[in-house]
């Protein structure tokens, strides 16, 4: 079926494509009345300047968008590039959205892409990336030739005059990134890669011992406690965490569900998939000949903002707040627009439980498990 296009007979939009004429012009068919009949490229709505980002900033090649906005490849390349450049910083988005920062633990990465605008023979460049681990939120980031300890030195003291101070690091345990973060924030505790997936193992020996839910539960609400934004109780008009408690003991089915499937898939939920979406995006960029750092910024804001399949946004995480924006209303510094809640609905149950949810994984507690496996129901 060919979308926003109608039967110029019955009005029906179930049309296809019907070949093309003798002349070449194509031709097309309505699977209603049978009628067939030919247009020119000009009947087709062209979509939106900013669709069309969307759709190439999600993966499509300008050759694939070339059928949504008629134009050439090369002209429409100058048209998204001039239409990413007007875009703000998404650093200065965010602090103009979030009032004050506050993260438990900070993820550090980097990414290599190929480049070779401003390269020096090696074609490469570095994309530093601090990662809010509770919601998987991209607090910043920094284009860089090396991925060396004065790179991570300069991008974490940009973090630090942001106000950004988590109250943990969690990094691959690289002798770089040891010596950046003690550089910078020599009283802030760094934990490597180990931390978390001990934690993932105490989950998962946990959540095969029925008798154990309480403590589960318990623990989440006490991660969450420690929080300096709880806005889910003002946002739920709840009166404290007790009421927290009360619906994961309601929903305690749901609740240890989401954790088995968060675990059972960590390797793609531990960042909400956003390293394995980034890399590929990246990879699909080929050679960046020009500054990339508007396309990285767009894609970076794209991959913030959209919902993903759960029906929420990583910044709805962040903020505890759900919202809905795109990348157009990134493109005129319009703020996400909150979304109506109803406590009593299905959706917002599920939001609450994945905000949990996400808190009792954090790599900052333990249970002092004796991790004795072979005992598990569920490994």
């Amino acid at each position: 079926m060919i979308d926003k296009y109608n039967c110029a007979f019955c009005n029906s939009n179930k049309v296809i494509k019907h070949g093309k004429t003798s002349s070449g012009l194509p031709r097309l068919r309505c699977c209603d009345c049978k009628k067939t009949w030919t247009f020119r490229e000009d009947d087709f709505p062209r979509l939106e300047l900013w669709k069309v980002t969307d759709f190439y900033l999600s993966g499509k090649s300008y050759r694939d968008l070339v059928k949504f906005y008629k134009s050439t490849p090369r002209r429409l390349n100058q048209k998204i590039r001039a239409y990413l450049e007007g875009f703000p910083s998404w650093e200065d988005y965010l602090d103009t959205y979030v009032s004050h920062h506050s993260s438990k633990v900070v993820f550090l990465t980097s990414k290599k892409f190929p480049c070779v605008w401003k390269c020096d023979g090696k074609h490469v460049k570095y994309l530093l990336l601090a990662i809010d681990m509770h919601s998987s939120l991209l607090l910043g980031y920094q284009i860089a030739d090396s991925d060396n300890v004065e790179s991570w030195t300069a991008f974490l003291n940009r973090l630090k005059e942001r106000n950004i101070t988590p109250n943990n690091f969690l990094t691959s345990g690289t002798g770089i990134l040891l010596q950046a973060t003690t550089n910078v924030f020599p009283d802030t505790p760094v934990k490597i890669n180990f931390h978390k997936t001990y934690r993932d193992k105490e989950l998962t020996c946990c959540l095969g011992r029925i008798q154990l839910d309480d403590k589960i539960i318990n623990d989440a609400l006490r991660v969450y406690s420690s929080f300096t934004n709880q806005n889910l109780l003002k946002i739920f008009e709840l009166e404290s965490i007790s009421s927290l408690k009360h619906i994961l003991t309601e929903n305690h089915g749901l609740f240890k569900e989401r954790l088995k499937n968060r675990l059972q898939n960590r390797l793609i939920n531990r960042l909400d998939n956003f390293l394995v979406e980034l890399q590929d995006r990246l990879d699909k960029f080929h050679l960046i000949r020009e500054n990339p750092e508007p396309i990285l910024n767009g894609l970076i804001a794209r991959l913030m903002l959209v919902n993903a399949e759960n029906g929420f946004s990583r910044i709805s995480y962040y903020t505890q707040v759900p919202a809905d924006a795109n990348i157009s209303d990134f493109s005129c510094g319009k703020m996400p627009r909150m979304l109506k809640v109803d406590v009593n609905s299905y959706k917002y149950i599920n939001f609450i439980i994945e905000v949990l949810a996400r808190s009792v994984e954090l790599p900052i507690i333990s249970n002092r498990c004796e991790l004795k496996y072979h005992e598990c129901i569920f490994i």
